[in-house]
């Protein structure tokens, strides 16, 4: 059910618990912000001491405020917050920010302290932010709520900035302010008690609609239903990107074998966020980049770049990035070289990057630049600027304003830092000019503009094939690799010939040499390892080889045809308790790498499959027929999130390439427990 925010987003009244006018204050800052932002409703200050001047109404205790306030900002102890909540929301304060410290992230005692606040807030139908945070920022031209303890108040704008920590938020606000960007909301979650980033993605639409871009910094992922559901229902327009802080260990997780090992947590994570819409940033400075270029560039509509440089150098790297992320750079054509021709100096290079060397004059800049933006050769202009001591900065911006002229929705300036150049590049911000100061970062972060399309509902594979069985080995651990084999089985992909038995087996079982005798077990995760493979060359050893060979109560004999050597590869199944489930692939063995394998989040339609296998280093690797019989079984693999819910981990490893087909070598899935929700056999 969706929960009402108004009182916490635009509240008629607020009370700020512990404000003091000591400058050490953090409720006193608070109170100090919410009066410089212009709030418009009633203040009051509670603290035993405390007076304020103007019209911020004081109070002792709680219980002195002679008004109800809507919002109730909390800056004193825990033991404080416990006594004195439940009376206001006894009052009918319905939404309440815990700025304090020493609750969740402090232990057990802390976290039973937490939730039992929240119970409160919620049951008596409030809304809380925090505790541990710094409070929330409001800001459109009509209406301020700087509810918050950040030393910057953000200008209105169409961005909103979700973030676990204040202190990521405050350092973005900052960049933003420099960089002359707004945003609408700017929220500081700190433990997400009670309210998460997910609730305030869902009432984006809603009490934000002027909002085009989302920033989100978490620590904690949300749960992956609600944060795909979430992201379905917001409007296509609306771009989030996001960083993902305390990256876990994946060493605590319960899955065994290979696919354990190789499913890092911030490779799942990077997955699920593509999966539902959302584009990871690796830094904030990344995130800062993207959010200038997705507010002052118009929408990708082709990657045809042009780099104009008076800097050989950054031009170069400049031109290098945008290659990299999948931008073009054609050479100039013949009438706009002739026409340039006519402007630059003999010594200019007219090729892409077109360099007008360092003497170009704020008239060669301006000519230049509407010569190209007249042309259709070109969908994105990138002038690199370099500041020498012979050009006056200032007359280079508008140079490059005039020239460019109505197309600087399409152009970014890549504007190196020089001491008289600062001005020069803010004059620039303020036509509307989207500014990088550094050559690489400029081209990836047009790679990550041209990357954001309108999103559309994925199709999820379904279940056009019957339910797995759920039959284990003994000791209720491990699957039978036998119901896996003809689940996943393929017109690409399929199991060498073989034959299973529990007794020892007498002979080949009509089975040709060489061929390999396996013992499976559920005690042993691997097979090499644990000296429970062998292989027999011709019928005349096999009896001393399977005389060697001890095979346990809860074991059984598996012999398997040899096949042709060939390339390795994984490909793995993953359900995560909290992030959904996954499918993964990658260079296969006895040791893969988890840097190898690329994860991708469930569902996922085949289509998606294939482009994401055919965009990796393994297809590279294999080639296009490979590819083909890689996303074959890939696709099965992911029919397990639907056909299979027992089970929690599933690989192949290796499946061996033999031409256009993959041998399914070695089967495992790992079930889950019945704490899992898995069932007991």
């Amino acid at each position: 059910m969706e929960r009402d925010l108004t009182p916490l987003l635009f509240p008629k009244s607020v009370a700020v618990i512990g404000a003091s006018p000591r400058p050490e204050s953090l409720a006193g800052a608070v109170l100090r912000n919410l009066i410089a932002g212009g709030f418009k409703g009633q203040l009051a200050a509670v603290h035993p001491k405390a007076t304020w001047d103007g019209d911020v109404v004081t109070a002792r205790g709680p219980d002195e405020l002679p008004f109800v306030p809507e919002l109730v900002v909390w800056g004193v102890s825990g033991d404080v917050i416990e006594r004195d909540l439940p009376r206001l929301l006894d009052r009918g304060s319905r939404a309440h920010i815990l700025l304090t410290a020493g609750f969740s992230e402090s232990g057990q005692d802390g976290s039973a302290r937490e939730r039992a606040i929240v119970s409160q807030v919620r049951e008596r139908g409030g809304v809380m932010v925090g505790p541990n945070c710094m409070g929330l920022h409001v800001a459109r031209p009509d209406q301020r709520v700087d509810a918050s303890f950040c030393r910057v108040r953000p200008n209105p704008g169409p961005a909103a900035i979700l973030v676990q920590s204040g202190s990521v938020g405050e350092w973005l606000l900052v960049g933003m302010e420099a960089r002359q960007l707004g945003a609408a909301i700017k929220v500081s979650l700190g433990n997400m008690g009670d309210l998460n980033a997910v609730d305030f993605i869902e009432a984006i639409p809603r009490y934000f609609p002027e909002v085009r871009q989302i920033f989100v910094y978490l620590e904690t992922m949300p749960e992956a239903a609600r944060l795909r559901a979430a992201m379905a229902n917001l409007p296509a327009h609306v771009n989030v990107l996001a960083l993902h802080g305390g990256q876990s260990d994946v060493g605590a997780r319960a899955v065994m074998g290979h696919t354990g090992a190789l499913a890092e947590e911030p490779a799942l994570v990077d997955a699920l966020l593509r999966n539902v819409g959302i584009r990871p940033v690796a830094s904030l400075m990344e995130a800062l980049d993207t959010l200038e270029l997705l507010e002052r560039l118009n929408p990708c509509s082709n990657r045809r770049a042009c780099v104009v440089t008076n800097a050989g150098g950054p031009g170069i790297l400049v031109a290098d990035a945008l290659v990299k992320t999948g931008f073009t750079l054609p050479e100039p054509s013949t009438v706009l070289r002739e026409t340039l021709r006519t402007i630059v100096s003999p010594a200019a290079s007219l090729g892409n990057p077109i360099d007008l060397i360092a003497s170009a004059t704020p008239v060669i800049f301006e000519a230049s630049l509407r010569a190209i933006a007249q042309a259709p050769d070109y969908d994105v202009i990138v002038p690199v600027f370099m500041h020498p001591v012979t050009v006056d900065a200032t007359e280079i911006a508008t140079a490059m304003e005039r020239g460019v002229g109505n197309r600087h929705k399409d152009t970014v300036v890549c504007w190196m830092p020089g001491a008289q150049s600062f001005a020069a590049r803010d004059q620039l911000r303020t036509k509307g000019f989207a500014v990088i100061e550094e050559p690489l970062r400029v081209g990836r972060a047009l790679g990550r503009w041209a990357s954001f399309t309108p999103r559309k509902a994925g199709v999820p594979i379904t279940a056009t094939k019957p339910p797995i069985e759920d039959r284990r080995l003994p000791g209720n651990l491990w699957g039978d690799p036998e119901v896996l084999e003809d689940a996943l089985w393929g017109p690409f992909h399929s199991t060498p010939r073989k034959a299973r038995t529990v007794i020892v087996p007498a002979g080949p079982m009509g089975l040709r040499f060489p061929l390999y005798a396996k013992i499976e077990t559920p005690h042993a995760v691997h097979k090499a390892g644990s000296g429970l493979i062998a292989r027999i060359e011709a019928s005349s050893d096999f009896n001393s080889v399977v005389s060697k060979a001890n095979c346990p109560p809860d074991g059984r004999w598996l012999l398997q045809e040899e096949v042709r050597p060939g390339p390795e590869i994984y490909v793995g199944f993953l359900r995560h308790p909290r992030l959904g489930a996954f499918v993964g692939f990658g260079p296969g063995g006895a040791t893969p790498k988890p840097s190898a394998v690329t994860w991708i989040a469930l569902p996922a339609n085949e289509q998606e499959l294939s482009i994401t296998i055919q965009e990796s280093p393994v297809a590279t690797w294999l080639g296009i027929d490979a590819a083909r019989a890689l996303t074959s079984l890939v696709a099965a693999m992911a029919s397990l999130e639907a056909r299979g819910p027992m089970i929690k981990m599933a690989e192949v490893n290796p499946a061996i390439l033999d031409g256009a087909h993959l041998w399914m070598v070695d089967v495992r899935w790992q079930a889950k427990t019945e704490q899992e929700g898995g069932a007991g056999s």
